[in-house]
C-alpha cells in the first residue's frame, strides 16, 4: 500500500507497507519495511470503529506502562514492542509499534523440537505472570470482564457463527447466563495478557508478547485457558498441553478451562 494514504506525522514516507490478515481484532494491520529489507521494522494498526479505537488506546496505555515497569527490572525475561507513533484523526486512529522479529509460537516445527518449545512457551507465560502488579492500573477481573462481555453481546459484537464447536447453536443469552451461574472465585491475581494465544507469543531471546489491548489484573487461568486452547488448535495433544502446564507449575483445570474459554467467546 502506498504511504500517502497515511498521515505524514507517522513518518512512513520512505517505507514499504504490506497488509497482514492474521488476527481477529478487526483492525487493519500492516508490516512496515525499510526499502529492500526482508524483516519488518514495525507494525501499523489502524482502527476506525469507535470500539476498536478504544481498544487501540488501551493497547497504547498498556505498552507505556510496560515500558516503565520492564525498564525497572534488572533481569529481562520477556519483552514487548515499543511505541513508535500514535495518532488520532477524525477518520482513524493509528498505533505504530516496533517489530519483535522471530518465529511466532504457532509456526510449524518438527516433532523433536516440540518438548523444548513447550517449555519455552510455558516459561514465557510464567515470566509474564510474575510481573510486579502493585501499581498496575489495568483491571480485567471478572467483575469488569463480565460487564464488558454483556456490553459486547448487546452491541452485536459477538460473532455467534464463530463460537467454539461445543457452543454453536446455543443462544448467546444462555451462554452469558452460564458465565454468571458458574463464576469462579478469583483466588490469585496476576498481570495477564488477556489473549495469550500462540500467534501473540514471539519466540525471540528473550521471548516477546504482542497485541496488548486486553491486558490487566486477572486470575492466571484467564491466560492459561486461552493458551491451552491455542495449543489444541495448533495440533498439540492433551498430554503435551498438560506437560506445558506442568512446566508452568499448575495442573489442567477443566472447570477453569471451560469457563475462561466461554468468556472469551464474548471478545
Amino acid at each position: 500500500m502506498t504511504t500517502e494514504h497515511f498521515p505524514s506525522a507517522l513518518k512512513l514516507q520512505d517505507k514499504v507497507l504490506l497488509p497482514i490478515r492474521l488476527g481477529c481484532s478487526g483492525d487493519q494491520i500492516w508490516q512496515v519495511f525499510a526499502p529492500g529489507a526482508e524483516t519488518p521494522l514495525a507494525y501499523l494498526k489502524q482502527a476506525t470503529d469507535p470500539y476498536r479505537v478504544t481498544q487501540l488506546r488501551q493497547e497504547r496505555d498498556v505498552l507505556h506502562w510496560l515500558k516503565e515497569s520492564l525498564s525497572a527490572q534488572t533481569e529481562h525475561k520477556w519483552q514487548v514492542p515499543q511505541i513508535l507513533g500514535y495518532l488520532e484523526s477524525e477518520s482513524a486512529t493509528y498505533l505504530l509499534s516496533s517489530a519483535l522479529n522471530g518465529p511466532g509460537a504457532h509456526e510449524a516445527i518438527s516433532a523433536s523440537q516440540r518438548p523444548a518449545q513447550l517449555k519455552q512457551m510455558a516459561a514465557a507465560l510464567s515470566a509474564l505472570h510474575q510481573m510486579p502488579v502493585a501499581d498496575c492500573p489495568f483491571d480485567t477481573r471478572l467483575e469488569t470482564k463480565l460487564k464488558q462481555a454483556k456490553a459486547n453481546w448487546l452491541a452485536g459484537r459477538v460473532d455467534q457463527s464463530d463460537l467454539d464447536d461445543e457452543r454453536l447453536g446455543t443462544p448467546i443469552s444462555a451462554l452469558y447466563q452460564r458465565l454468571l451461574d458458574q463464576r469462579p472465585t478469583e483466588t490469585k491475581l496476576v498481570f495477564t495478557h488477556g489473549d495469550a494465544c500462540l500467534p501473540n507469543l514471539i519466540l525471540t531471546d528473550p521471548p516477546g508478547w504482542i497485541d496488548w489491548s486486553r491486558a490487566g489484573l486477572a486470575d492466571p487461568w484467564q491466560d492459561l485457558a486461552l493458551f491451552c486452547r491455542s495449543l489444541k488448535h495448533n495440533g498439540y495433544q492433551q498430554t503435551e498441553i498438560e506437560a506445558a502446564l506442568q512446566a508452568y507449575g499448575v495442573r489442567f483445570d477443566p472447570a477453569a478451562y471451560d469457563y475462561y474459554t466461554l468468556l472469551d467467546e464474548f471478545f
